[in-house]
């Protein structure tokens, strides 16, 4: 169930996009300087995100819009992560649901990348490095940590395998794109052993 449906479009030709609820929104809002739309979108999203929950349908459908609304706003994420979200988004990486963990650490590294954007349309392709102020500010509040303590998990079944791999992509991403200070967190947190 996620804030603006396409099945729900109406009269997408006149520029506005409706709601279940019957509420308008114009599409430029969405696309332009639409960011407090855009926030409140993420707002909604990320307070259905609850580590304790035991519905995983939900939590990855929430983490997979949120992941969505990242990477069409790309433009916009710092401002939407910085200032707000990131706790939530890291206490779900200790979720007891291994598919759980790993669709946030999907979201977390689309929140940390920076891409390219290959059309007028909006979409990002293309990894060109890591958005600082977030990498910072994740690491600051315990990414490295989670991260660190994600890689060294068993391998006991595929999705915890899955949780390792993404882990290791999120923990690469941020030291081949991040600032020397990165690096220096990854081994204040004696992360050596992980990155051997």
């Amino acid at each position: 169930d996620t804030l603006l449906q396409e099945a729900s479009v109406s009269g997408s030709e006149s520029g506005w996009l409706e709601e279940d609820d019957g509420v308008r929104l114009s599409l430029d809002l969405l696309h332009g300087d639409g960011f407090a739309v855009v926030e409140a979108q993420m707002l909604r999203l990320c307070a259905l995100l609850d580590p304790a929950s035991t519905e995983d349908d939900v939590q990855v459908e929430a983490l997979g819009d949120l992941e969505q609304l990242l990477r069409t706003h790309g433009a916009q994420k710092t401002n939407l992560m910085v200032h707000h979200q990131v706790l939530p988004l890291l206490e779900m990486l200790d979720a007891p649901s291994d598919l759980v963990v790993c669709r946030a650490l999907s979201v977390v590294h689309e929140a940390l990348t920076e891409r390219e954007r290959n059309s007028s349309a909006g979409d990002y392709t293309g990894y060109i490095g890591i958005v600082a102020p977030l990498a910072d500010n994740m690491c600051t509040v315990g990414l490295l940590g989670k991260l660190l303590d994600l890689c060294g998990r068993s391998r006991a079944d595929e999705e915890a395998v899955s949780v390792v791999l993404q882990a290791t992509l999120v923990l690469n991403s941020l030291c081949w794109g991040a600032e020397p200070r990165i690096i220096q967190m990854v081994v204040g947190c004696r992360g050596i052993p992980v990155l051997s």
